[in-house]
């Protein structure tokens, strides 16, 4: 009689631990994650927290339990360097079918430059300058590099203003295949504790802060799985998150990067009754909902904030690229004031491009919009941004200093100029500094035989890029 029952008891585990492993991948090949954790901090512009590595270790238990490669860095491991190092890391290996979350419990820091709020986590080495801080753009240009990934989440356990990049629209949870839709398309999302002058509260349920307590209430205890399915999406954890945490110091706020195609981060939760995912839809039958109803797309092609005449709109289905065979859906040419128009939109998820007109900027810009049905119109801003020419070292030669010095040209309507030099093979940065000057002198000195890239974005007062160019090379001689 113990003999059979134990039979079942091994029998029931094994279907049990068939399904979780089941769960773990049937939307996802492989699951990556960064997670970061400082209570202290070297510098005296930084208190010391007491929860923010607790807060870490916490949500890397818990992403570990759920089969994810988990890449852990507390304190002293936590300098900037270090973490775009990971980063760069995972975006190497990292495939289509794959998914990837960042978690940062830290500081948070805000800084203004003119209109603009500029946002920034500080690292463990972190100082007075914000040069020495990872800025909002660095994680949206570390995003785009782990871009093959289907998922990108970023959760920050941080308060500053200037983060978030755009608030995208949604499909609708109605819709047929709904699971299917959101899992097929890419994801870029980001959930942060609080906005500018706000305070992170560093006691929370369970011992961790107000924010992540309740994320690991949302995902790890499932109470964010509002429909009871058996799977968390971002929509749900954010729905239980922001009210959940919110009070007089804090109110979480969730958004969107760039490349964010409509698609849902998704988590296995332990309520519910897990469900096989529906079959595969193809896009189409998904992103033209109810009775079609014609929409206006209006919009703005500016460079900084002037306008930008004469340059071409393309509108294609979601998921378009502006160089690829999709058909175009409709075209706009912009007036001398910038303003374009597209007439007789359908409803359902686009991409929407800016060509060039001109050699002097990058050659096109897009960004992704969504028309609900029962919208009538919709505006849009697509920004071009002007090349930067680089001149000296001329890119693939060698230099016989191991300070060199780097210049490139001026640029009209520029205030600050941000430099970046990274190490060709490992990808970890061994300068970035700001400057109002056309050149820089680095220090300190570099490896001889070590190739370099080096890329610089210029700003104008506004804090908004206005050019740029990505990289050239160069090696110190022996």
């Amino acid at each position: 009689m113990r003999s059979k029952i134990f039979q079942s008891m091994i029998i029931l585990i094994l279907i049990t631990l068939s399904l979780v492993s089941d769960a773990r991948t049937q939307f996802y090949q492989n699951s990556y994650a960064l997670v970061i954790g400082i209570n202290e901090y070297p510098s005296p512009n930084w208190s010391r927290l007491n929860y923010a590595r607790k807060d870490a270790q916490g949500v890397a238990a818990f992403l570990t339990s759920r089969g994810f490669e988990v890449t852990q860095l507390y304190d002293t491991q936590a300098t900037r360097t270090r973490i775009i190092s990971e980063m760069h890391k995972i975006a190497k290996k990292v495939e289509e079918n794959d998914r990837i979350l960042v978690f940062f419990a830290g500081h948070g820091h805000t800084e203004r430059f003119g209109e603009q709020d500029a946002g920034y986590i500080v690292p463990y080495d972190g100082t007075y300058d914000s040069a020495t801080f990872i800025s909002m753009e660095e994680i949206r240009s570390q995003s785009t590099r782990m871009g093959t990934a289907k998922h990108q989440l970023f959760i920050m356990d941080a308060c500053y203003g200037g983060l978030l990049g755009t608030r995208a629209g949604a499909l609708d949870p109605s819709i047929p295949h709904y699971l299917q839709a959101i899992t097929q398309r890419d994801a870029r999302q980001i959930i942060t504790a609080g906005g500018k002058n706000q305070q992170v509260l560093d006691r929370g349920p369970g011992g961790h802060s107000v924010f992540t307590g309740h994320i690991l209430k949302a995902i790890k205890d499932g109470m964010a799985d509002i429909n009871g399915d058996g799977y968390i999406t971002f929509a749900e954890l954010s729905s239980y998150v922001v009210p959940a945490a919110s009070n007089s110091y804090q109110t979480p706020a969730p958004g969107t990067l760039p490349g964010h195609e409509l698609g849902e981060f998704v988590f296995r939760s332990p309520k519910g009754t897990l469900k096989d995912p529906p079959e595969p839809v193809e896009p189409d039958d998904v992103t033209k909902r109810g009775s079609p109803t014609d929409a206006r797309v209006i919009g703005r092609v500016l460079w900084g904030d002037n306008p930008v005449p004469n340059a071409s709109i393309v509108l294609k289905d979601e998921g378009g690229s502006y160089d690829d065979n999709l058909p175009v859906l409709a075209q706009a040419v912009a007036g001398t004031d910038g303003r374009f128009s597209i007439e007789s939109v359908q409803p359902g998820g686009y991409r929407i491009f800016v060509i060039s007109p001109s050699e002097e900027y990058w050659e096109w810009a897009g960004t992704s919009i969504d028309i609900p049905v029962s919208q009538k119109e919709v505006s849009v801003t697509l920004r071009l941004k002007k090349k930067l020419r680089l001149l000296q070292p001329p890119n693939g030669k060698r230099v016989n200093t191991t300070t060199p010095r780097l210049r490139w040209s001026s640029l009209p309507g520029a205030t600050r100029y941000h430099v970046d030099v990274f190490d060709d093979e490992t990808g970890e940065a061994v300068l970035r500094q700001n400057t109002t000057d056309t050149s820089l002198v680095i220090s300190p000195p570099l490896t001889p035989g070590v190739r370099y890239q080096w890329s610089v974005n210029a700003y104008n007062s506004a804090g908004v890029t206005i050019a740029y160019y990505s990289a050239w090379y160069f090696t110190v001689s022996k």
